[in-house]
């Protein structure tokens, strides 16, 4: 029970936290792309990607995730309007592998990934994350990360290629 308590407080972070705003759009578009034609769907991704901006800089906070998600919706929507629908998952592709690297590479030099996405939502020192009661919890997960981004980049890959 501690261990679902312990996912819904870091699943609750994620979405309540500034990283919303880079996950939510493209969420958008593949939802509305099940139902209207891309330049719709792509027109509902940037308009979340714009109210989020717009929250942030409303309420002094920092916009640099809606930044992020709005570049990177329109990055992918211009894609997507080039070579159709699976183009707009390019980026995903690229995200994936280059996420997989960084999580091998990053246990590999022995500074966890996951430590410093940590550190990004919850704003703890780094130093924290290094400790040695710390640090094997944290080399774990990226470990675990590093498997789920490659597993999902072939999918994503056989999907695009299919």
């Amino acid at each position: 029970m501690k261990l679902l308590t312990e996912i819904y407080s870091e699943l609750r972070l994620v979405l309540t936290g500034k990283t919303i705003d880079a996950i939510f759009p493209p969420l958008v578009f593949v939802i509305a792309n099940g139902f209207v034609d891309e330049l719709v769907a792509i027109t509902f991704a940037v308009g979340v990607s714009l109210v989020f901006f717009v929250v942030r800089l409303r309420n002094n906070q920092s916009i640099w995730y809606s930044v992020a998600g709005l570049v990177g919706i329109l990055f992918a929507g211009g894609l997507a309007l080039l070579g159709g629908a699976a183009d707009f998952f390019i980026p995903a592709m690229i995200s994936s592998l280059t996420l997989f690297l960084a999580s091998l590479i990053s246990n590999v030099i022995g500074k966890p990934f996951t430590a410093y996405v940590s550190h990004l939502t919850r704003g703890w020192t780094l130093s924290w994350f290094w400790r040695n009661d710390i640090k094997p919890a944290y080399t774990e997960t990226t470990w675990i990360w590093a498997v789920f981004f490659v597993v999902r980049f072939v999918l994503q890959l056989n999907a695009f290629i299919s």
